[in-house]
Parts: structure tokens; sequence; C-alpha cells
């Protein structure tokens, strides 16, 4: 996606990890499926990782979308 950007392990099953250059000022993290359907706002504080947590999502391809100087959206896998 992005040198900004680095999320392992991809795909996961239980959780993954977002880390973020600090270099970015992140203004919103959204988990949307794979018709662009935002599911989830993820929360943000300042620092540099976000945890993702399955929760009740079911398998499938869904996407990150980092929004900060510009927007970045990253492919994600949920076994």
């Amino acid at each position: 996606a992005s040198k900004h950007l680095k999320l392992f392990p991809n795909p996961f099953y239980n959780y993954a990890t977002l880390k973020i250059d600090e270099q970015l000022h992140i203004s919103g993290v959204e988990l949307l499926n794979i018709t662009g359907q935002l599911i989830r706002t993820l929360d943000y504080q300042v620092g540099n990782e976000i945890i993702i947590h399955r929760g009740n999502l079911n398998s499938g391809i869904y996407f990150l979308r980092v929004r900060a100087d510009n927007t970045y959206v990253i492919k994600l896998v949920l076994e």
C-alpha cells in the first residue's frame, strides 16, 4: 500500500496490526467490505499502531481506508 503503512499478518484470523509511520498525520481509519460499504470505524489514538480485531466479521476480503495527508487503501484478507 505505502511505505508509511505496514499491515501484518495478512491474511489474519483473530487480529492484525497496522503499523503507521510517525510522519503520517492520521485523521481516520475505516474498515470497508468488498463493495466499499463502511463496516467499522477504528479508534486511532496518537501512537504508531492500530490493532484490528476480528470481532464478528466473516471470512473474506476487506479494505482499510487510512485518511491522512493522502488517502491510502490496503487490502485485508480475513481467514
